[in-house]
């Protein structure tokens, strides 16, 4: 019963946490058009990192706010050296919140991405697949076993 009523409050004190943060005010949508590489924007997450070519001397930068009521600031959209920090900061009757932007300036040429060697082959592998998922089932059993089934005496 014990370990029911920890369950329970648990969950309860997590979604509190979870619904204390959505008082935050966010930015629903954010775009750089002028940055080389693209944004995939996450309201929840507060950093990213833009590649500009050297000639830019700011971001353009183009945002929607959750609500109309919020105030945004843009500080350090000065593009100087050639790694910038930019904040976007919102307030909303006393409730902050900020996006923090690394800006890299880069040459003209296009940037290299490099591929582990062999990554292909630990995702094709069914084997270890099967290895990972039958040793998660396992430790769940046990898991179950330590914690719901009671200690027989003899």
């Amino acid at each position: 019963m014990k370990k029911w009523l920890l369950l329970i409050i648990s969950f309860f004190m997590f979604t509190n946490s979870v619904c204390a943060e959505e008082l935050k005010p966010y930015l629903t949508d954010l775009e750089i058009t002028n940055g080389v590489n693209t944004l995939n924007f996450d309201k929840h997450n507060d950093l990213y990192t833009i590649n500009v070519y050297e000639d830019v001397d700011a971001l353009d930068i183009s945002y929607k706010t959750d609500n109309d009521n919020t105030k945004v600031s843009v500080v350090g959209n000065e593009l100087t050296d050639s790694v910038n920090d930019i904040y976007i900061n919102l307030d909303n009757d006393g409730k902050t919140n900020s996006y923090h932007l690394i800006v890299n300036k880069i040459g003209d040429s296009k940037p290299v991405f490099y591929e582990i060697p062999g990554d292909e082959q630990i995702k094709d592998n069914k084997l270890m697949q099967l290895i990972i998922v039958i040793g998660y089932v396992f430790i769940n059993v046990i898991m179950i076993k330590i914690l719901f089934y009671k200690k027989r005496i003899h």
